[in-house]
């Protein structure tokens, strides 16, 4: 559940969950958090995320422009291996982190009780290499910054 992930140790930073539905991760995680920001693409969970009182994002995750996406401490979405979704939204928020040379947590929920070890293993991975990704291109692009010259 995502308050495992997210309370205590998220207390007091943004958070941002992808793939909402009807709110009520974010309802239990508003008393604890310091901003909540939802991605819904369904315009009917949009709805009823605004009528609880939640700000959203409507659209696909993956189509939002880099000056409407959401910035956040912590993601969040349910796991799902269907198309390469989880190694496609992580590289996606690394690539918005990276441009503003921010860092942030990501926690994949999985619904399975029993997880399959090669997914969890597989997203373990893709999470490390992604966020490493991330601190060396943001490192990067501040040497070239300092410096005016490539790294």
């Amino acid at each position: 559940m995502a308050t495992t992930c997210a309370v205590p140790a998220q207390a007091g930073r943004s958070f941002c969950e992808i793939g909402t539905r009807s709110g009520d991760v974010m309802s239990c995680l508003s008393h604890f958090t310091k901003q909540l920001t939802s991605v819904e693409m369904d315009e009917g969970y949009c709805k009823k995320l605004r009528s609880r009182g939640i700000s959203v994002v409507c659209d696909n995750v993956e189509r939002i422009r880099a000056s409407a996406f959401p910035m956040a401490d912590v993601y969040y979405w349910w796991s799902s291996d269907t198309g390469g979704q989880n190694e496609l939204w992580l590289l996606l928020i690394a690539r918005h982190l990276r441009q503003l040379e921010r860092s942030a947590k990501v926690c994949i929920a999985n619904p399975n009780p029993n997880p399959n070890p090669n997914l969890t293993l597989t997203l373990s991975l893709t999470l490390t290499l992604t966020l490493t990704l991330t601190l060396i291109l943001t490192r990067s692009a501040s040497a070239r910054t300092r410096t005016g010259r490539p790294t």
